[in-house]
């Protein structure tokens, strides 16, 4: 009867912006958090009492397989990401690719890279075609602040292999 409380709302934004973090400004053209960290609420319908705050990131690629499972809808074995609640399996990838007329505009050359991040556990790694791959500690750095790549090649290592692998 109560339409509101037989719903499943989700709200969520694609991405995030900069506000002149990082010397830039708008979004789309690095992947730091303040581009790629966007707000998920969830309100299950009235007769689920799931009441909490989870801290775990999440990649929005979870969404469409996290709605179809709680429809009982089969999710396709093609279908990137997994739902929600299977955390364990999931992996938080943000990809960026350049657009072709960065390089021909002095101004826009630095962002001329395609980009691929990971966040496993407290570490974020940033791949560049470009060559200057960042890491950073985002629990301890949330701004992403002091770039890590030099200081810990082992956490670089395995989550550059992990992409690799991926």
């Amino acid at each position: 009867k109560n339409m509101f409380d037989n719903s499943l709302i989700i709200i969520t934004a694609d991405h995030g912006e900069a506000f002149g973090e990082h010397g830039l400004m708008l979004h789309g053209v690095m992947l730091y958090e303040d581009n790629i960290h966007v707000p998920l609420l969830i309100k299950y319908p009235f007769a689920e009492k799931r009441k909490k705050i989870v801290d775990e990131p999440v990649s929005l690629t979870g969404l469409a397989p996290t709605i179809l499972s709680y429809a009982k809808i089969p999710v396709l074995k093609t279908m990137q990401g997994s739902p929600f609640y299977d955390l364990a399996s999931q992996k938080i990838i943000a990809q960026n690719f350049r657009d072709p007329s960065w390089g021909r505009r002095e101004e826009l050359k630095r962002f001329d890279q395609d980009l691929i991040s990971l966040i496993e556990g407290d570490f974020k790694i940033i791949k560049s075609t470009g060559g200057k791959n960042q890491l950073y500690n985002i629990k301890t750095d949330p701004q992403e602040q002091n770039n890590l790549i030099g200081k810990n090649p082992q956490a670089a290592t395995r989550l550059l292999t992990t992409l690799e692998n991926y």
